[in-house]
């Protein structure tokens, strides 16, 4: 008997406390409702841990290789002396290039002049005309002209391929008696003597270039003029 008394005491117990603990809810306390523990963020769970506040580096990308660019044949650059020509004097002889590629010099006088021509046809120089007596030699199998692209005049400062209106007005003009080479073609084992003119600056001093086509180890050549200034007028 006592002990069910006990479980019943008990029991009333517990049925009061949780009516208690309704009344107070349905009647408002000054209790407040816990909130929700929020989450940690990853730098917080990082100092809890015993890290340190640093930011978290973002990756950075690995960069990738930048394809090198092909010079398309626009983009070659113009051939320019080395110190592995061959100097000539005047009157002197000498083969440029080899086997199909070979062409023979022999410059043989220099002169110059601000105008060529005559009342009909005139070319004024921008500085002076240079004008260069040459034989050309053709040891080839087949016909050639004086290659313009590789027989040129160089200065410390510049260079120069021959001027056509310039070389062609040559045949006009009566203070000299050497033909324009301009257009003219040499036939397999000929050779051709005539004149041609650079538009030169009368300032500088210069020489002759004279490069081969061919394989890009084969010699350049050249002639030394000196200042232009010392150089005859016609």
């Amino acid at each position: 008997m006592h002990r069910r008394r006990l479980l019943l005491g008990c029991g009333a117990l517990l049925s009061g406390t949780l009516a208690g603990c309704r009344g107070n809810s349905d009647s408002g306390s000054d209790e407040e409702t816990p909130t929700a523990t929020s989450t940690p963020t990853a730098k917080e769970v990082s100092l809890e841990d015993g890290g340190t506040d640093a930011e978290t580096p973002t990756a950075t990308p690995t960069p990738t290789d930048t394809p090198t660019a092909t010079l398309t044949p626009a983009d070659t650059p113009t051939a320019t002396p080395t110190a592995a020509g061959i100097t000539h004097e005047i009157d002197e002889r000498f083969t440029v290039g080899e086997d199909e590629n070979a062409v023979t010099y022999r410059i043989t006088e220099f002169w110059k002049a601000d105008r060529l021509g005559n009342v009909a046809s005139v070319s004024t120089a921008d500085g002076t005309f240079l004008i260069v007596v040459v034989e050309v030699t053709n040891p080839q199998d087949g016909t050639i002209a004086i290659p313009r692209n590789e027989f040129r005049t160089l200065s410390t400062n510049t260079w120069h391929k021959f001027d056509r209106d310039a070389s062609a007005n040559i045949n006009n003009d009566d203070r000299i008696d050497e033909p324009s080479l301009v257009n003219t073609s040499i036939r397999s084992g000929a050779t051709e003597r005539g004149a041609v003119a650079f538009d030169v600056n009368p300032e500088d001093s210069y020489r002759m270039w004279i490069f081969p086509t061919g394989p890009e180890n084969t010699p350049e050549h050249y002639v030394n003029i000196g200042p232009i200034s010392v150089v005859q007028e016609l």
